[in-house]
């Protein structure tokens, strides 16, 4: 399944080297009994169709927004395993469906990097897909270009959502 945003993206949010535990959904999914402990750090970009800022980030899923976004992992782990290299990117429509695009550096994360990208996105509806795929994210500053199996499943582009002077990227 393609998704495509009908307009440029203006909702980004970027997290460079941060902490990404307080920016996902911590919303545990009604089938599991417990709690898994993980740490993640690394890089987080993502747009939608609603304008801003999206209400899915502040209060809560939206009807009618579409989202895509990636995640290219430096560091953290779930389950005890490493998830260092690992990167995930994500389409949907918040309370609908999820499709779920993982790329791990070795076969042994594959497991973990699934269970960790299915727990973290569980909120955001039916997970229709969970796959390996080529994830190419490329830039810097706000200005990013990713792409999924080389655009066939899904390529998007981000521009900065410039702060107070008008310069700077907002970051989170």
């Amino acid at each position: 399944m393609k998704l495509t945003v009908s307009r440029s993206i203006s909702g980004l949010i970027l997290v460079a080297t941060a902490l990404l535990s307080g920016m996902f959904m911590k919303i545990q999914p009604a089938a599991a009994k417990e709690k898994s402990p993980f740490r993640a750090a690394g890089l987080y970009v993502e747009g939608c169709t609603c304008s801003l800022p999206c209400p899915c980030e502040l209060t809560g899923l939206e009807k009618g927004c579409q989202g895509v976004g990636a995640i290219s992992l430096k560091g953290g782990d779930f389950n005890g395993v490493s998830l260092a290299g690992t990167k995930i990117a994500y389409a949907g429509v918040p309370g609908e469906w999820v499709n779920l695009y993982i790329e791990v550096p070795k076969p042994e994360q594959r497991d973990a990097a699934t269970a960790f990208a299915k727990a973290n996105y569980a909120a955001w509806g039916k997970n229709e897909i969970a796959r390996e795929a080529r994830i190419n994210i490329k830039g810097a500053s706000g200005r990013f270009t990713v792409d999924v199996d080389g655009g066939k499943v899904m390529e998007f582009k981000t521009e900065p959502l410039l702060g107070g002077d008008g310069k700077t990227p907002v970051t989170i």
